[in-house]
């Protein structure tokens, strides 16, 4: 009974303590400790009254050699015959209550094994409910800040993007005549230009990327994370990372992270060359120095890649181009000034990126979108 209790405590103060409820695997590894023990001493007793059980039976023979012998003693040897039997059947007896004890204490400890496991399922459900709420804490913040930006817009504040937005504005002027120069001197069909088709890069083919780094180290499985190709970006990725090499040495000023080319779907085509680093076959190193050619399909950089196409929310992900068309996205490039949207990524790790990210026409119509990342010194 009393271990009875421990375990509903247990449980009962796993359920109010959440986080600290792993404390009370303690309990239950001592209760199951209990059971062992008790499994242990009764499995003692019944050796020990199996020892018994034999000398009791020798003794019968003896005392049944003895009355046959010595009349006399009949009696006597009867009524030892008869207490030996008496006390073999109370042995038998606490054997089986110990085996019961073992059993019982069995089940609690199982008992008890479901209440941590459910305990622990709530602090995952916990856990992942904290980053949810993270995740809408981080966006109301991007939004707030958006919001910010368009005052901005509006009436200038000195803010850094107010800065900044002329330069990044220049630069997808110069990215988008750099792709339709490489367009018209490839004679890319304008079909192909938006064909959004993406093959893993693996086997034969990983040389196919030695234009832009070198890959002698790629194992012939393919890259970690896995790098794609689409139909156009063979033709255009030199041409434009040249303009963003250019452009990152003149953006010193304001304190670059990164720029990025992605398309509607996030998938990251070019870098400046400072980003796509020789393959070095170390996982850690090779994924924070060599980022072109991947997928970023986390919450913030899709919205980032689709933004302004009206319900671009709605497409799924690795969507051929004619999806965005059948859900009514906007894909045609607007009058007036091109659209523009900042944002800031405050991480996990504690590290704040601002953006600004513009997008990107060919031919008239939505291609990709132009992300430049600065310090948060410079705000």
């Amino acid at each position: 009974s009393e271990t009875d209790l421990l375990a509903l405590n247990a449980a009962i103060e796993a359920a109010h303590a959440g986080d600290d409820g792993r404390a009370f695997s303690v309990i239950a590894s001592e209760i199951r400790l209990l059971a062992l023990s008790t499994t242990d001493s009764a499995r003692n007793v019944a050796r020990l009254l199996a020892g018994v059980r034999d000398g009791g039976q020798s003794l019968r023979v003896t005392f049944a050699g003895a009355a046959e012998q010595t009349a006399s003693v009949d009696e006597g040897a009867h009524a030892v015959r008869t207490a030996i039997g008496a006390l073999r059947s109370d042995l038998d007896d606490a054997v089986q209550r110990g085996f019961g004890v073992t059993a019982t204490a069995e089940e609690q400890s199982r008992a008890l094994e479901r209440i941590l496991d459910g305990a622990a399922r709530s602090t995952v459900a916990v856990e992942e409910s904290a980053g949810a709420a993270g995740d809408e804490r981080r966006e109301a913040l991007m939004d707030l800040v958006s919001r910010t930006y368009a005052v901005a817009e509006r009436r200038p504040i000195g803010l850094a993007v107010e800065r900044i937005r002329p330069f990044v504005m220049r630069l997808a002027d110069r990215v988008e005549s750099a792709i339709e120069r490489a367009a018209a001197t490839a004679r890319i069909p304008l079909d192909r230009l938006f064909a959004y088709r993406y093959d893993e890069l693996r086997g034969a083919r990983i040389r196919e990327l030695s234009r832009l780094f070198d890959v002698a180290r790629v194992p012939a499985e393919g890259f970690t994370p896995a790098k794609y190709a689409t139909p156009y970006d063979v033709h255009l990725d030199v041409a434009v990372a040249d303009v963003l090499d250019e452009e990152l040495a003149r953006s010193a000023e304001f304190q670059p992270l990164t720029i990025a080319i992605a398309d509607l779907n996030s998938f990251l085509w070019c870098y400046p060359r400072h980003f796509m680093a020789n393959w070095t076959g170390d996982a850690e190193i090779d994924k924070r120095v060599n980022r072109v050619k991947r997928f970023n399909e986390e919450r913030f950089a899709l919205a980032t890649a689709r933004f302004a196409l009206g319900d671009g929310s709605s497409v799924p992900l690795r969507a051929p181009y004619e999806a965005f068309a059948r859900a009514g996205c906007t894909l045609a490039r607007p009058a007036g000034e091109r659209p523009w949207r900042a944002r800031v990524y405050p991480r996990d790790t504690s590290v704040v990126y601002n953006e600004l990210a513009v997008p990107l026409y060919v031919a008239g119509r939505r291609h990709s979108t132009l992300r430049f990342s600065y310090a948060d010194s410079v705000i």
